[in-house]
């Protein structure tokens, strides 16, 4: 009995010695070395990778000098309001000209696929800035990612559009998934926070009413070089999807 519970002890040591050397990267190419690390323990369909759009692959405007009513402004400013700072957010992320933070970045995301895992892409962006906009804004959004070569339709996945009606609504709307996008449906929604979206998206998986229910992941890899949002996402998954392995990658770019 004793050797039996040596041996899960040292299990155990190993699975978090392996996650343990996927914590940072400097470059997206570095994540490969996480992942083959990942499929030694599981089968890559139960694998899914999420990349934090704003803070791994692309880089968005850094003002908002066509927002109604703002002449012209930085993002952080402090003396713009909430709503104001959600709407220059969102126009910089939704502007025509989107970069790539490292010009390789969709061929590492290919490679990923071509490996058999899901990959998605994670937002803070509004869904519809405007009553007017209607979804008009995310479907611009996922053609833009496409003309720098970013496709993050994941075949398993839902692609029509998901609204995760449980979470509340924000600027008319609330946090969607179209086409492999999680949009959170803002950064400044102090009534909701990345990790309830992450965690209501995994649970619709398993509800959905278009098509055959998806199976969840058993382990998430999320990338983003925001720290606390990594640390936000792994508590509220640990307490409420305690089964899934996750990998929080702190991207140093």
């Amino acid at each position: 009995m004793k050797l039996f519970f040596t041996i899960i002890f040292h299990m155990m040591i190993v699975q978090q010695a392996i996650f343990a050397q996927c914590s940072t990267i400097k470059k997206i190419a570095d994540i490969n070395d996480c992942i083959s690390d990942v499929l030694k323990k599981e089968n890559p369909e139960n694998i899914l990778v999420i990349f934090d759009l704003e803070n791994s692959l692309i880089q968005p405007k850094k003002d908002a000098k066509q927002i109604k009513g703002i002449a012209s402004c930085d993002v952080q400013s402090s003396s713009l309001t909430s709503k104001e700072k959600e709407l220059a957010n969102t126009h910089a992320i939704y502007g025509r000209r989107l970069s790539l933070i490292e010009k390789e970045s969709p061929l590492r995301i290919r490679d990923l696929k071509k490996r058999g895992v899901k990959i998605i892409g994670y937002t803070s962006v509004l869904v519809n800035p405007s009553q007017q906009t209607k979804n008009k804004m995310l479907f611009k959004f996922r053609e833009s990612l496409q003309k720098i070569g970013l496709n993050f339709t994941a075949h398993g996945l839902p692609t029509k559009v998901k609204p995760l009606n449980n979470l509340p609504r924000y600027f008319h709307d609330v946090p969607t998934f179209y086409h492999g996008l999680l949009c959170v449906n803002g950064k400044y929604n102090k009534a909701i926070d990345d990790g309830r979206v992450l965690v209501e998206f995994l649970r619709s998986l398993t509800h959905s009413k278009m098509g055959c229910p998806t199976s969840q992941p058993k382990t998430i890899v999320f990338v983003s070089s925001a720290i606390d949002t990594i640390n936000n996402i792994e508590k509220q998954l640990s307490s409420l999807q305690p089964s899934i392995n996750f990998i929080g990658i702190q991207y140093l770019n």
